[in-house]
């Protein structure tokens, strides 16, 4: 699904809203936070992420995401950002004080396409910066970078790649039948700066 500008900030600001109830030990609902229009909306099944980056350098700070709508998109959008502020395991809870230096993002995802290939050589040649993200499963191993990421480090298809096979600590000279690998697209919001005007990201 495509959201409007409007949609996507409310989101945006509904994200920021959890986090805070969170240290108030309240659970906010969604309806109460986005216009009586997008009911509808949060019923449906969607992808998407919810991303926490350090302000102003916009380092990760915590994510996490569903690459299939497994779930309606606003259960995603309050369970993603509890699990991405709380539990990622690469970060340490995101503590109350941090707020204020922290900016949120929001992505929704568009189907994945899975991409055919002899060898790992072929598969940058499919791989458009700014517009694609990368998604590889190795068996029980699931990789996923956002197409933000790739701008945002000013990589190229093979850096790209690369990465994420480092990510997911997959050798790419084991049996292509093992591996497979999609890119999708994302629509993506992000604040300016902590609590601050959201914004439409352009990365093409």
């Amino acid at each position: 699904m495509d959201l409007s500008k409007q949609q996507g900030t409310q989101l945006v600001k509904y994200i920021r809203k959890t986090l805070e109830e969170y240290y108030r030990e309240k659970e906010p609902d969604i309806k109460q936070y986005v216009s009586e229009d997008m009911n509808e909306l949060i019923s449906r099944g969607a992808a998407i992420y919810v991303t926490l980056l350090k302000y102003p350098s916009l380092s990760f700070r915590g994510s996490a995401g569903h690459i299939l709508p497994i779930i309606s998109l606003g259960e995603a959008v309050r369970e993603l950002t509890l699990k991405a502020a709380f539990r990622d395991t690469r970060f340490i809870p995101l503590m109350k004080s941090e707020l204020r230096d922290t900016v949120v993002e929001f992505s929704i995802l568009k189907r994945p396409v899975y991409l055919k290939a002899k060898s790992f050589a072929d598969y940058p040649g499919q791989i458009k910066i700014g517009r694609d993200g990368i998604a590889i499963e190795k068996e029980y191993t699931r990789v996923m970078l956002l197409p933000q990421v790739a701008m945002r480090r000013r990589w190229n298809s093979k850096q790209f790649l690369s990465f994420a096979l480092l990510k997911g600590k997959i050798n790419p000279m084991i049996k292509q039948d093992r591996i497979r690998v999609y890119t999708f697209q994302a629509q993506v919001f992000r604040e300016e700066k902590p609590g601050g005007n959201i914004i439409e990201e352009e990365f093409s």
